[in-house]
């Protein structure tokens, strides 16, 4: 924890040392929202946001495996589709123009600094964060049915495919 006039915040989470975050990987992300504050409780403040991860995860070689908005953070499973593909700048970019266009909205800030992140090696890890970034809601009791929630979904699967993931869990 690092301490600043007497508040108390955690620490920045660290990038992996000695990882370049190029080329062909998989990321399983968590980015909250400044303050933790409720903010995506809707599609008004949803749809700018995702379509901004669209368009940066199009411009850096990026696919959307699986996205999932909780009203104070966003679980994001992507996968480079390149052997340039630069995560670390396709973060960087979605969450600078997200944050801009929510502040020039609302005057406040949108995210918090950072975010957590995880190299994902294999296919079954892979499916394994996508079935818990689209689980989220269930767990928070907000559903029954991960395809319920209206907030989450994938550019990659369709809805049979990811049931298809779900009942592999559950066999």
């Amino acid at each position: 924890m690092l301490a600043l006039r007497g508040a108390v915040f955690p620490r920045r989470p660290g990038r992996i040392d000695g990882f370049t975050y190029i080329g062909l990987h998989r990321y399983s992300v968590t980015i909250c929202t400044h303050l933790r504050k409720s903010i995506f409780a809707d599609r008004t403040s949803i749809d700018p946001v995702l379509t901004t991860i669209r368009q940066c995860a199009g411009s850096f070689g990026f696919a959307i495996h699986a996205y999932c908005f909780m009203l104070d953070h966003v679980h994001l499973v992507v996968a480079a589709t390149g052997e340039q593909s630069d995560f670390q700048r396709f973060m960087s970019s979605w969450k600078q123009r997200a944050g801009y266009q929510h502040k020039q909205l609302t005057g406040e800030s949108l995210w918090q600094e950072s975010y957590y992140d995880h190299v994902l090696r294999d296919d079954e890890e892979m499916a394994g964060a996508v079935r818990y970034a689209l689980e989220n809601p269930v767990r928070k009791g907000l559903v029954r049915e991960f395809l319920e929630y209206p907030h989450s979904g994938s550019d990659v699967y369709s809805k049979e495919q990811l049931k298809e993931f779900w009942q592999i869990k559950q066999g």
